[in-house]
């Protein structure tokens, strides 16, 4: 109950409140307009990630941090070649994941189609909505079972993110759209800003592609 109340109507949201006052100190309600953005966000991440891409990402964005991306791979290739504590094993299998890592940049395909996770009716009441589509995302989760994975899926993580995250189960680096604007990215400015502010992010998440083939090293 205490996880629903968030969904049901100001009554049992006050009611949380005066538990979290008592258990955390906390003295304010959430504005409305962030719940609401946030509820939109979590039952529709594909659908907010297009229509932010359609304003907030360029193709100059786009060809200059792909550009940016791909010389931060060559550099740290060319690093681990370097190393002299690696055995020609370890490097070699080192290299290999990096060269078949994928980049998906900016989020989902515009042209991609609607994910069943967030095909459901929308009306006019709030908590059915937050049914509706938890129910849609549960269908969607159990209807993928024995599926083939889809590398550059972005499930359910928004181009709307101020981040990037390396996913080791696909060898995927995922860098939303929400990190390739000022100040972390800008591609009117000098690469060496950029790679200051975003690059060294993006290669930090390169280097969690190779812990697996790195442990166990000395």
């Amino acid at each position: 109950m205490k996880d629903f109340s968030t969904h049901l109507d100001v009554r049992y949201e006050k009611a949380l409140h005066r538990l979290a006052l008592v258990l955390s100190g906390s003295t304010t309600l959430e504005p409305r307009w962030m719940k609401c953005k946030s509820s939109v966000t979590a039952a529709l991440p594909t659908a907010m990630s297009k229509m932010y891409m359609k304003h907030f990402i360029s193709d100059a964005t786009r060809t200059s941090a792909s550009q940016m991306i791909a010389d931060i791979r060559m550099e740290f290739n060319a690093a681990l070649g370097r190393e002299p504590w690696m055995d020609a094993k370890t490097r070699s299998l080192a290299q290999q994941k990096l060269s078949k890592a994928l980049i998906a940049l900016g989020g989902p395909p515009l042209d991609s189609p609607t994910p069943s996770s967030e095909s459901f009716p929308i009306t006019s009441s709030y908590t059915y909505n937050y049914i509706l589509a938890s129910e849609a995302e549960v269908y969607s989760s159990l209807k993928r079972l024995g599926e083939e994975v889809h590398r550059l899926d972005w499930n359910g993580n928004t181009a709307t993110d101020i981040n990037s995250y390396y996913n080791r189960a696909v060898n995927v680096l995922f860098i939303p759209a929400g990190i390739l604007q000022p100040p972390f990215f800008d591609p009117q400015a000098p690469l060496a800003v950029n790679l200051g502010a975003a690059g060294v992010i993006f290669g930090h998440e390169f280097t969690h592609g190779e812990l697996p083939a790195l442990r166990g090293c000395n």
